[in-house]
C-alpha cells in the first residue's frame, strides 16, 4: 500500500541515486540501480558461478540448469526461460521494430521504448535553446550545462579531467578501475558503457541506423555518417 501511495502521489519518488541523481519510488529498486554504476553483482549462479545483479535474473538462469522448460533461438542457439524473451529476443537478429511512436513515427523493439522515447516530444523535456527532446529533465539539464552553458563541475580525482553531469564521471571512472559492466548476449565482450555496447550490438545484427539525407547510405554508427557527410559538403 505504501508503494502504491507513493506512485500516485503526484509521481513522488522519494529515493535518489546520488551518482545520476535518478529518481525512484522503493528503496530496493534504487539498490538495484546503483548495482548498474557500481558493476555489482551479488547473486551467484551454484551450478556455473555466473553472477547478476538482482535475485530474478539469476532465477531465471538457474531455469536453464535444473531443466525447466527452454525456448531457443534457432539463429545463435541462445536460450530463453519464457517465450517472450525469446520473442523479443528475435528482433535483434531481424531488425524488426513493430511498436511505433505515434508522434514522429520512428519504430523501436519493445514497447517500454517507445513510451521512453514519447518523454522527448514533451515540451517539458525540450531544450529552449535548440528544441532537442530528452527522456528526462535529468538528461535535458545534462544537455544544456554541456553543450551551451559549457559547464564541468564534476572533477576526476584520478586524472582531473571534469565532466558536465555525475553520471558522466561515474561512466569514465571505469576506464580507471577496469570494470565493464555491460555484456553483449551473444560474444560476451564487456563494454564500460552502455552506448559502446549498442555500437558494438550492430555488427552482429547488421543494423544500420544512421542515413545520409544526400544519398541514402546507411551507416551503423553515426560517426561514419558525419564523416561521409562531409564528401557531399565539401
Amino acid at each position: 500500500m505504501k508503494i502504491h501511495t507513493r506512485k500516485k502521489a503526484a509521481g513522488k519518488k522519494p529515493f535518489k541515486c546520488n551518482i545520476c541523481e535518478k529518481c525512484f519510488t522503493r528503496d530496493s529498486d534504487l539498490t538495484r540501480h546503483t548495482r548498474l554504476h557500481t558493476g555489482e553483482k551479488p547473486y551467484k549462479c551454484d551450478f556455473c558461478k555466473r553472477t547478476f545483479y538482482d535475485n530474478c535474473r539469476l532465477a531465471k538462469h538457474v531455469r536453464e540448469h535444473t531443466g525447466g522448460r527452454q525456448f531457443t533461438c534457432d539463429i545463435c542457439d541462445k536460450t530463453f526461460s519464457v517465450n517472450s524473451s525469446l520473442l523479443t529476443h528475435y528482433r535483434t537478429h531481424t531488425g524488426e521494430n513493430p511498436f511505433s511512436c505515434d508522434i514522429c513515427g520512428k519504430g523501436f523493439s519493445t514497447n517500454p521504448l517507445v513510451l521512453r522515447h514519447a518523454k522527448t516530444h514533451s515540451d517539458e523535456n525540450k531544450c529552449n535553446v535548440c528544441d532537442t527532446g530528452f527522456t528526462s529533465k535529468n538528461a535535458l539539464v545534462n544537455h544544456v550545462r554541456k553543450l551551451h552553458l559549457g559547464e564541468r563541475r564534476f572533477k576526476c580525482n584520478t586524472c582531473d579531467r571534469r565532466w558536465s553531469s555525475r553520471n558522466d564521471l561515474s561512466k569514465h571512472m571505469l576506464t580507471h578501475t577496469g570494470e565493464k559492466p555491460f555484456q553483449c548476449d551473444i560474444c560476451n565482450r564487456g563494454f564500460t558503457r552502455r552506448s559502446d555496447l549498442e555500437r558494438h550490438f550492430r555488427m552482429h545484427t547488421g543494423e544500420t541506423p544512421y542515413k545520409c539525407n544526400f544519398c541514402g547510405k546507411e551507416y551503423a554508427q553515426q560517426a561514419g555518417l558525419a564523416y561521409h557527410v562531409r564528401m557531399h559538403t565539401g
